[in-house]
């Protein structure tokens, strides 16, 4: 009977030993599993709030506009139609031909105008001055008349090259320049290309037209002869001279004047300073 309660007393504790060896294990596995296993993520908070959810809002579209480009700068043409003067004398009888000043021979035995603007050359108005695009002969874009002085021009222009001419067939310049010739440009062409860029203000276009029978010559001035005076009875011929300013503080010269130059005579009884101060007025 001793014996049986001995066998029990240790009994006891042998089990609540291993209850406990039991529990840390089972703890032990557990906190592996937990470690090894990977962590789910923590649930986000939902935050509830009170401010409205706002609307879709409307986007204006914004259409891009082109940016305007510069306007081109504008080129244009001046110049002038002139007469290119030339005289010639002589010829007449195998007398030799005497050129002027301006003048220039031709080869053969003739002469011409020189071709180059000069001091005092004038220009000719009225003239119809085309203008074409491109190279020469080129026409129909423009067309002007030149100003009394010659001038002409052609404005608004782009870049470019155009052709400026004169036709002396053109019915309008007919009357005005034939008969004639071209000096300027060379060639006797009556038109000249021009190369412009944006905004050049060209001025050196100039067209020399020579007349066949302009300028007529300068008449010879001939010594007139001297007539003398047929005396007439009577009176004696006077010489023809100015006369003296008829002032009444010389008799003999304002009674000279009165007789001879104004064909009136002294009256009888008046004395002759009185009579010079009733025609003239002279109270010197």
């Amino acid at each position: 009977m001793q014996k049986q309660k001995t066998f029990k007393s240790w009994l006891t504790p042998l089990l609540v030993g291993f209850v406990a060896l039991l529990v840390i294990v089972a703890t032990v596995v557990i906190g592996l599993i937990v470690i090894l296993k990977p962590s789910a993520p923590l649930p986000t908070p939902v935050v509830i709030s009170n401010t409205p959810t706002p609307g879709p809002t409307s986007t204006s579209t914004v259409i891009p506009t082109s940016t305007p480009e510069p306007a081109p700068i504008l080129a244009s043409v001046t110049g002038r139609v002139w007469h290119d003067l030339c005289t010639v004398v002589g010829g007449e009888g195998g007398a030799p031909l005497t050129p002027s000043a301006g003048c220039t021979s031709t080869g053969d035995g003739g002469y011409r105008a020189n071709g180059v603007l000069e001091a005092g050359e004038p220009g000719i108005g009225g003239v119809l001055v085309a203008l074409g695009a491109g190279t020469c002969p080129a026409s129909g874009l423009a067309t002007t008349a030149t100003a009394a002085d010659g001038t002409f021009s052609f404005t608004g222009l782009g870049a470019g090259t155009y052709c400026v001419s004169v036709s002396p067939l053109h019915e309008r310049n007919v009357a005005i320049l034939n008969p004639g010739a071209w000096t300027y440009p060379a060639g006797g062409i009556g038109s000249t290309t021009v190369d412009l860029v944006a905004g050049e203000q060209r001025t050196d276009v100039r067209f020399g037209w020579d007349y066949q029978f302009l300028p007529l010559p300068e008449p010879i001035p001939t010594q007139q002869p001297q007539s003398t005076p047929t005396p007439q009875p009577g009176l004696s011929p006077t010489p023809m001279q100015p006369s003296p300013t008829a002032r009444c503080t010389d008799k003999a010269v304002w009674i000279d004047r009165r007789h001879h130059n104004d064909d009136k005579i002294i009256q009888q009884g008046i004395h002759w300073r009185t009579l010079c101060y009733k025609l003239t007025g002279d109270k010197q």
